[in-house]
């Protein structure tokens, strides 16, 4: 996590004037944590198989490739169907939503809920991996793979956390609330899957989603998503412009194909650019950068950025492509959004961040996504009207194709506390919450928070990539822990005999 972030952390506790959850949870019904820690050694093995099967899946959403059944594409398709044949295996009665969503439960005594809800796509593995990123890996203590962290490995945990309480059904326990374990397909292009299934289901009393870290992620910035555009200059020297691989990722590559006939003296060199000659007067000039994810920026280096600097000042562009490459630099020369005067940021979330994600050529025009989060102090309406002023000045067209307003739930209440005791109790270090920049499953529902799997107590080898980036991965203890971790929480969750020290809760 970046200094940054970590303010954010600390501003929360700070805000709300709370440390550690620090106190046992009285009631009857709780398993010893020996025992839990026993059955977490048990199905490890078969964890990790399951894993493996998960992550060989290159699940990207692909809407072109969408059939009845699988609207997020076949891959996305087929990773929900492993995930499910894991829940039926653990015990859950399975349901699938038309291939848009799907869930495990586990009945309780009455029909109120509990749910954890993760998902099973990722985005394109990208450049830089120094692994396979389409299979698991073991390294050093550390798993690696595409959405190993994000999100394969906690939909796995929750899974198999559910599965040891069907364990204790089938032994004679009943939980008073319903648990339900909802798995999504197409979180990381617009969570559209979590829309539909809010359509037709009722919002759980509480809910979790692994897709954070620890210890209880209570606050998500809002965001504001566009789309700047120009079309193309046909008497201009670019051909195609194209780079990134999602719109919340800030990307490694860009390219453009140039006619090189518009600069005598040819394409000059450049740190960070390659130029290759591809024939018939063109060239393909590349950018390299550093890719990370849209929320946490620090540390990344835009390649659209790069590639717009280099072609702003190689002299081989017309005055129209100069604009819109002039808007490209302005915008992504910094992450903090003060090129597009949207710098702001407040004691509970820091700053705002903003980057470009992707740049295409399409319909006759070049297409540059923005992907803006905002601190509470940030006013959404203001932001994109700022960002809409400012591709004007630059002759491009903005569109704001999606807004959401930052949320926190309080760190004290019953559902949190239980959670905090959870992770302090097999982490051994207090459950401080915070706030994150990145955007989740939780802000669609009204009582919600993020909850591991990654733990920045124990920093990653630096050649671990981060979620979003190459070589993403996780230490596997933290893996191990989390799964310990989130079934004392849900067990927790569904017995109401568990009691909340009413002075912390």
């Amino acid at each position: 996590m970046s200094d940054e972030a970590m303010g954010a952390r600390g501003a929360l506790a700070a805000a709300y004037g709370v440390a550690g959850a620090t106190g046992s949870i009285t009631g009857a019904g709780l398993t010893p944590a020996a025992e839990i820690r026993a059955y977490v050694d048990e199905v490890w093995p078969s964890f990790l198989d399951d894993l493996e099967a998960l992550v060989v899946v290159p699940s990207v959403v692909d809407e072109s490739r969408a059939v009845a059944g699988a609207p997020w594409g076949m891959e996305c398709h087929r990773a929900l169907c492993v995930a499910m044949d894991v829940a039926r295996r653990q015990g859950l009665s399975v349901v699938d939503c038309d291939g848009y969503v799907a869930y495990g439960e586990l009945a309780g005594e009455t029909p109120e809920q509990v749910a954890t809800i993760a998902h099973v796509d990722v985005v394109p593995a990208g450049e830089g991996w120094t692994v396979e990123p389409y299979a698991l890996t073991r390294r050093e203590g550390v798993l690696m793979g595409r959405g190993v962290l994000d999100d394969k490995g906690a939909a796995l945990a929750s899974i198999y956390a559910a599965g040891f309480l069907a364990r204790r059904v089938r032994n004679g326990w009943k939980p008073q609330r319903t648990l339900r374990c909802i798995l999504g397909a197409s979180e990381e292009a617009g969570m559209m899957d979590v829309r539909r299934y809010l359509t037709d289901h009722e919002p759980p009393a509480f809910l979790f989603t692994p897709d954070a870290e620890f210890a209880v992620c209570c606050g998500e910035k809002g965001c504001v998503n566009a789309e700047v555009s120009r079309a193309v200059d046909s008497a201009g020297a670019i051909i195609e412009l194209t780079g990134g691989v999602a719109r919340n990722a800030v990307p490694a590559r860009a390219e453009a194909l140039v006619c090189m006939d518009a600069c005598v003296d040819g394409l000059p060199r450049a740190e960070g650019i390659d130029v290759e000659p591809v024939g018939d007067g063109t060239a393909r000039i590349v950018a390299h950068g550093v890719a990370g994810h849209a929320a946490e920026p620090a540390g990344t280096v835009n390649a659209i950025g790069v590639l717009a600097a280099y072609l702003a000042a190689c002299g081989v562009c017309s005055a129209a492509e100069r604009e819109f490459l002039g808007f490209c630099k302005r915008a992504l020369g910094v992450w903090d959004g003060s090129g597009l005067g949207i710098d702001v940021a407040d004691e509970l979330f820091g700053g705002l961040t903003c980057i470009g994600g992707t740049i295409r050529t399409q319909a006759g025009s070049f297409v540059l996504t923005l992907d803006a989060r905002l601190p509470g102090a940030a006013d959404v309406g203001q932001v994109g009207r700022r960002i809409e002023d400012v591709a004007r000045e630059y002759g491009c067209e903005a569109r704001i194709i999606h807004v959401r307003e930052p949320f926190t739930m309080d760190p004290q209440s019953p559902e949190v506390m239980a959670l905090r005791r959870a992770y302090e109790e097999f982490a051994g270090r207090p459950a401080v919450p915070f706030a994150i920049g990145g955007g989740t499953y939780a802000h669609h529902f009204p009582r919600a928070v993020g909850f591991g799997p990654l733990d920045r107590a124990e920093p990653l080898p630096d050649w671990v990539g981060p979620e979003h980036g190459p070589d993403e991965g996780i230490w596997e203890r933290q893996l191990k822990r989390a799964l310990a971790i989130y079934i004392r929480s849900l067990e927790s969750l569904l017995n109401p005999k568990v009691r909340i020290d009413p002075k912390l809760g």
